[in-house]
């Protein structure tokens, strides 16, 4: 041979073999990052370095596809002689439909054949086709479900005419009970509403007018009755109430009574048994204290003292002359009054009034 040829290299494949083989344990082992670690420095050291992880990884693909070496987990084994001799023939098939395939790094992950894929619905129809047979108990029982079924469909369909009828017997049953009453009827009927009551027409008798609450002044008691003349009053009072009869009390008994109350002393300072205190009235015995306070004079002084003992500004009962006057001049009773006072003058226009307490009329607020 001429002196300018050049030996062949050996191929990425051969090295991998090479490496493997090289390993000085009894099964030549080793794993991907090993042979990547071990070839690629090698490589990068020479003049060409066209070797990658990549290229290292597809032909140990190849190179398990060949059945020149086996995948045991992460570790790449060579098969031993024995298995080789054994396989040979089928190892040179499998060479031979790869020959093509070395250098093309398109088609290294081929599909293994795979069984026709058979859809789950068409699996599910063949199961149901085995499953039809006369001899099989699973049918009959679907068979009796399925009548069980249609059985209470109908069952419940007749009990359902039969509830139609009822609702039917009963709009006729009150229907005959509002026909009963003629204008109860008309009545309902013509404002559009059917009434079922049987209590339609009866109505609430108004009251008289007599029973009617009245809007009256209203008037404290044994305070106001004779205060001067009544007032008229401008509505008119129905014939059926009757008005009560109140005490009157004379003109001469009125002048004794303010003459006696102009003269009041504390009963704390007389301390006497069976002493009238309004009518300063000292009575002998427990007997004529009792029927002087029966008299007509000594309830006229009573009512007149509470009518003086009494503020209807401040709406207070008090119970002497001299509470009263602390009571007219204590801080409560002034500052309403000068609120009323400056109410009524601003808004009242034409109401005049005077000092102490007292209107135009000279009657006294409290």
């Amino acid at each position: 041979m001429n002196g300018s040829t050049t030996s062949r290299r050996p191929s990425l494949e051969e090295k991998i073999l090479s490496h493997l083989r090289s390993n000085n344990n009894q099964t030549p082992e080793a794993t991907r990052k090993e042979i990547q670690k071990k070839l690629v420095t090698k490589d990068v050291t020479s003049s060409s370095s066209d070797v990658t992880k990549k290229d290292i990884k597809r032909s140990l693909k190849r190179l398990v596809k060949r059945g020149d070496i086996v995948k045991d987990g992460k570790k790449y084994k060579i098969i031993p002689p024995v298995a080789l001799d054994e396989y040979d023939d089928s190892d040179d098939v499998s060479r031979n439909n790869d020959s093509s395939s070395l250098d093309d790094d398109e088609r290294d992950d081929e599909a293994p054949a795979v069984a026709p894929f058979v859809p789950i619905a068409e699996r599910i129809r063949q199961t149901a086709q085995t499953e039809r047979s006369d001899d099989n108990p699973n049918v009959k029982q679907t068979m009796d479900l399925d009548e069980e079924i249609r059985r209470l469909e109908a069952e419940l369909a007749d009990s359902d005419d039969d509830d139609d009828d009822e609702e039917s017997d009963y709009d006729d049953s009150s229907y005959d009970i509002n026909s009963i009453d003629g204008n109860k009827a008309s009545t309902s009927q013509a404002d559009g509403i059917i009434c079922l009551s049987s209590v339609a027409d009866e109505r609430i008798v108004p009251l008289p007018q007599g029973a009617l609450p009245q809007n009256k002044r209203r008037a404290l008691k044994n305070i106001d009755a004779g205060d001067g003349e009544p007032k008229k009053s401008k509505k008119r009072k129905s014939s059926s109430s009757t008005p009560k009869e109140e005490h009157a009390i004379s003109e001469g008994l009125k002048d004794a009574v303010n003459e006696l109350l102009s003269n009041y002393v504390p009963a704390s300072h007389l301390k006497k048994p069976f002493y009238c205190r309004v009518c300063q009235h000292q009575s002998e015995s427990e007997s004529d204290f009792l029927s002087h306070k029966q008299s007509e004079f000594h309830k006229g002084a009573v009512q007149q003292e509470k009518k003086r003992t009494y503020c209807k500004l401040c709406r207070k009962q008090l119970t002497s002359i001299v509470q009263m006057e602390e009571h007219l001049k204590s801080r409560p009773h002034r500052e309403k009054m000068d609120f009323v006072k400056s109410k009524q003058s601003g808004g009242g226009g034409n109401r005049s009034r005077g000092h102490h307490g007292r209107d135009a009329s000279g009657k006294q607020w409290c």
